[in-house]
């Protein structure tokens, strides 16, 4: 059957967290008093890798550590903002292999010899895993779907052990303890994305334009799933917070156009601005109204919830469509 392999990747996506969740728990431990140590980290990924770096970026911050910052590793070495004093690097990275990421190693030990180096990746005995001072390393192969879910349990497990470190023991267990929590809930809104879907993919499948509106708390997510969208079916996505969408992006839409809320619930203005377009919005989230999870998580694991049941959602557009992904190249 077409899609099998893809859809197989996808459903064992929260099998996977646990999986990382019991392998990566020591190794971030000891990386994460490597960070604490530091007072700058930049949290780096490389295409796909990015999304899961961004999550890292965006909670370091908030739970006691280091000043952090989110960036694609082709532009590190042109970062124009002051630079910060005793840096360290966080490396998502699913080859281990890839030029952008190896050039910001070497950039970044010129700014500051002793900046230590933590990788994430899933290439053991890659360039980047021996350039690295620590490495989390989750062996399975990237497949078609990536490995976002795993590098962003990485993520969190980091952010939870410098939490620890920060004197924070409340924030970490509660982190940790959400972490723990994820997989079920990602099963259930998987598990009910897989049976209510079906019409969202149909409308989604109609343009070959896709407009994605994310609150902060999901962009991560949402930026997978367009990531992925667009290499399956070659539907164009363009993502948004609610605030650009409301500023800017609403006056780019036509009568039909799809735009994909994430937590409608959250911004109902944007429902309003959009269908005053005409176009057509599909809302996921906690009770749809399209594609309705069941499942309301916190902001700190809400990525790692909506992403698998968005990439159902993204393979079946692309059934519908009539292409095969098992058929294609592997996507990375």
């Amino acid at each position: 059957m077409r899609g099998e392999e893809t859809r197989g990747e996808i459903l064992e996506q929260p099998a996977l967290m646990r999986r990382a969740l019991s392998i990566l728990s020591v190794p971030a431990r000891y990386a994460a008093e490597a960070l604490a140590s530091r007072e700058f980290v930049y949290s780096i990924g490389v295409g796909p890798t990015l999304h899961p770096a961004s999550l890292l970026g965006r909670i370091l911050g908030k739970v006691g550590g280091p000043g952090a910052i989110e960036m694609d590793a082709e532009d590190f070495s042109n970062w124009l903002a002051e630079r910060p004093k005793r840096p360290a690097a966080v490396i998502f990275s699913e080859t281990g292999e890839e030029r952008e990421a190896l050039l910001a190693i070497r950039e970044l030990r010129k700014r500051d010899p002793a900046a230590p180096v933590i990788s994430v990746l899933g290439s053991p005995g890659s360039t980047l895993h021996r350039a690295s001072d620590y490495g989390l390393v989750f062996t399975r192969g990237p497949g078609r779907m990536g490995l976002f879910s795993p590098m962003s349990v990485a993520g969190l497990l980091l952010a939870a052990e410098v939490a620890r470190l920060a004197g924070m023991p409340a924030r970490a267990h509660s982190l940790r303890s959400l972490l723990e929590a994820a997989p079920e809930q990602a099963a259930e809104a998987l598990g009910r994305a897989e049976s209510v879907a079906d019409e969202a993919a149909e409308l989604i499948a109609r343009s070959r334009l896709l407009f994605v509106v994310s609150t902060n708390g999901v962009k991560p997510a949402a930026q997978e799933f367009s990531y992925r969208l667009t290499m399956m079916s070659g539907i164009m996505c363009d993502v948004a917070s609610p605030g650009e969408f409301l500023a800017t992006k609403h006056r780019l839409l036509s009568a039909g156009t799809p735009v994909l809320v994430l937590e409608p619930e959250r911004n109902p203005e944007v429902k309003m601005a959009a269908e005053r377009y005409g176009a057509i919005v599909i809302g996921v989230g906690p009770a749809g109204p399209h594609v309705p999870l069941g499942v309301n998580p916190p902001g700190e694991i809400a990525p790692l919830v909506y992403a698998p049941a968005l990439l159902l959602l993204a393979l079946k557009v692309t059934l519908i469509l009539g292409i095969d992904p098992d058929a294609s190249v592997r996507v990375m």
